[in-house]
């Protein structure tokens, strides 16, 4: 049994019951590793552990906004395993969640202001990675929490015009005008062997969980996108294409 990714040109492919896949994205599912969990860890595993693994270091503050979505709950965990001190924003209803999954600190974003209690911390953040992208105002208010070093890595984004007149303030203004005060980037995953490899040991060691809100069969496809699109999902959706039958045949 593999798991992996399937590259960008593929058209088809996502919910395929079969799939021709490259070299680079095929990898052998390890030992006790469950298809579904398996199933997670091709787009927002893998985009989570590049995004870490290139950026920080054992002993990193790193802050992980938005915890406990698909990208979210993958993050909390890697950041963990790679030594790195963990602070998540989160709803109260998911703010278990994310200390169960290993973070040291939970801001509810509901009732709290993320970025007053980012400031009063006195914690200087490393490395800052964004899976919700819905305000502005977190990278924008990041000198007051980050270190001068820090960079800014955003997964998630609500593509408007106003969003791409802020990115072109980020990335076109020099700071001395009033332009981006902290490094920004957006997450992107490159197909690669030996990262899968080392994402699937971390889950075989029991160091990174998949969290699945559901497991539904294929004819109930239509409504976990719904679900998706809502926004509200702890962790992954996962479809099980073929059913047991099926599949031993």
């Amino acid at each position: 049994m593999v798991f992996g990714k399937l590259e960008p040109k593929h058209r088809f492919g996502s919910l395929g019951a079969y799939i021709i896949g490259s070299k680079e994205g095929t990898v052998p599912l390890p030992s006790g590793v469950s298809a579904e969990a398996g199933a997670t860890l091709g787009v927002c595993g893998l985009v989570t552990y590049q995004c870490l693994q290139r950026n920080v270091k054992a002993g990193d503050h790193v802050l992980v906004n938005g915890g406990s979505g698909g990208t979210g709950t993958f993050a909390v965990q890697i950041a963990k395993a790679l030594g790195c001190v963990v602070t998540t924003t989160c709803s109260g209803a998911n703010a278990q969640l994310c200390r169960d999954l290993g973070a040291d600190h939970v801001i509810d974003y509901r009732t709290e202001s993320v970025v007053d209690v980012l400031a009063a911390s006195g914690r200087k953040y490393n490395f800052v990675l964004d899976n919700v992208g819905a305000t502005a105002e977190l990278y924008w208010q990041a000198p007051q929490f980050t270190a001068p070093d820090a960079k800014y890595v955003q997964i998630g984004s609500q593509v408007s015009v106003a969003f791409l007149y802020d990115l072109a303030w980020r990335f076109l203004v020099p700071s001395w005008l009033g332009g981006g005060q902290r490094a920004f980037a957006f997450g992107k995953t490159a197909t690669n062997y030996e990262d899968f490899v080392a994402l699937g040991k971390m889950v075989a060691a029991g160091r990174v969980r998949p969290v699945m809100q559901e497991v539904v069969e294929f004819d109930g496809v239509r409504g976990a996108y719904e679900m998706l699109r809502a926004g509200r999902c702890r962790g992954k959706i996962v479809v099980r294409v073929l059913d047991e039958k099926d599949e031993q045949e």
